[in-house]
């Protein structure tokens, strides 16, 4: 018997299994398909080629960032951003439903994001009954907090795709904090005593998450949750990118946005200069061998000139920060820590604005690569029978408001707001309604401060 906890992030998946005896991780960072027919092969990520290395040495047969895309139409907002950027490895296509199709090596079939997300689960599914020779059973997904039911539907059809049976799709500041309570178990609180308030910030690849969580022994609370989906690694490193492109445009009068390849090998580039600027606060050189059409890319960089391009990015991130200690009413003076995930909060800048909102310098007492992974197998492990593990209260909050509208035929409709901003999840709410005609109820999202291109629920 073992449980399986998976990260579904954008530039890499992790996943965590527990098996009765020993634990295995398996790590993989994108997907890889060769069409054969009317399949797809899913290669596994080696040391000797990670996908970054891959998205232009095998571009035919590499596709990125598709995370972004589950549930979305193809005239979406956030799907246009993706398209805009040319941060997909390949051109998308409308489909006839209004979804997206990506289309690999030019061949005639598309793939929905759903179906690459469950090529993807069904690798690492085989990956890891193949380390530990135990079928893995149940399994808990995380998801960005602003996911909406549409995202969230289209996380749970890839893995039926896969065959995975999921107890439950995890917020992942809900999935880092169960890890965090669990690692701080014998420190925390009792369960009457005065909580322990931690505030975890997430900047990942492509989504930044922050959440304020309130602590007792056992139990745990989620009393604020900001997210933006715009604000990641990845626009560090666009904003390097777009320097160097209009240098190399104005040295050499090419346009780099006019090649993909191009433009993701200069991606790929800019990052591992922005890992480097991290550590050093000298100038660091960023060359690029026959470039385009045998021209060579040559510039330079250093650390105050990054952190002035991401001005904008920098006030952006600071704001999710004072708005997610607002909006979880608490003082700077009443936190215990403040704990970072995410590979981009290696950043000096981001640990800065740490500092300055929360007036505490950043924790590190998870790994902040592996956490969102390891809550998600902590969780299944407590949703599943066969493990005996302390059970841990988890109440986590919904960042929408969500609203239900009840019509009937030749009268007006009537719309009610049955969970508020920020209302705790798990949560039920009972209403009756005294009609004597046939009616029609709808649940959808209402928000002003995040836009919501699908609003409806399923229900």
């Amino acid at each position: 018997m073992s449980v399986i906890g998976i990260d579904l992030g954008s530039g890499r998946v992790l996943a965590v299994v527990w098996a009765a005896e020993n634990e295995t991780t398996t790590k993989e960072c994108s997907v890889r398909l060769t069409p054969t027919g009317s399949t797809c092969k899913v290669t596994k990520w080696t040391k000797e080629q990670p996908p970054s290395t891959a998205r232009t040495t095998s571009f035919d047969t590499t596709e990125t960032n598709f995370k972004k895309l589950l549930g979305r139409m193809f005239w979406d907002p956030l799907a246009k951003h993706e398209f805009e950027y040319h941060l997909l490895t390949r051109e998308p296509v409308e489909l006839q439903n209004g979804k997206i199709g990506l289309r690999i090596n030019n061949q005639n079939s598309e793939f929905t994001p759903e179906q690459i997300t469950g090529m993807l689960f069904t690798k690492i599914l085989k990956l890891i009954e193949s380390a530990i020779g135990v079928r893995v059973q149940n399994s808990v997904i995380s998801v960005p907090a602003y996911f909406t039911d549409a995202e969230r539907r289209a996380v749970m059809d890839a893995a039926a795709f896969a065959g995975l049976n999921v107890l439950r799709l995890m917020n992942d500041t809900a999935a880092v904090a169960l890890l965090y309570g669990k690692e701080t178990n014998k420190d925390l609180p009792g369960p009457d005593d005065q909580p322990r308030y931690t505030f975890f910030v997430d900047v990942g690849q492509s989504t930044t998450q922050i959440a304020g969580v309130e602590f007792n022994m056992g139990k745990l609370k989620v009393r604020s949750t900001v997210a933006d989906p715009c604000l990641g690694g990845r626009d560090f490193d666009l904003v390097i990118a777009e320097h160097f492109a209009a240098e190399y445009k104005g040295t050499c009068g090419l346009d780099v946005h006019s090649s993909r390849e191009a433009w993701l090998l200069l991606l790929m580039e800019c990052e591992k200069l922005k890992k480097h600027m991290s550590d050093n606060t000298s100038e660091l050189p960023l060359n690029i061998e026959n470039f385009m059409q045998d021209k060579g890319l040559r510039s330079k960089m250093e650390r105050s000139d990054f952190e002035k391009l991401s001005e904008k990015l920098l006030r952006r991130l600071e704001n999710l920060m004072v708005r997610c200690l607002k909006e979880s009413r608490l003082e700077p003076g009443q936190i215990h820590s403040v704990e970072i995930i995410g590979g981009s909060t290696r950043i000096p800048a981001v640990e800065n604005l740490i500092l300055k909102v929360f007036r505490r310098s950043s924790s590190i007492t998870v790994d902040r690569d592996a956490a969102v992974a390891w809550g998600c197998v902590w969780m299944c492990a407590m949703l599943s029978s066969a493990f005996n593990v302390p059970n841990v209260k988890v109440s986590d909050v919904q960042i929408y408001p969500i609203h239900l509208r009840c019509s009937a035929p030749g009268s007006k409709s009537e719309d009610m707001e049955l969970f508020p901003y920020n209302d705790a999840v798990p949560s039920v709410k009972n209403h009756t309604f005294d009609r004597s005609e046939p009616f029609q109820l709808e649940a959808f999202y209402s928000s002003e401060k995040t836009p919501i291109m699908d609003k409806t629920i399923n229900v």
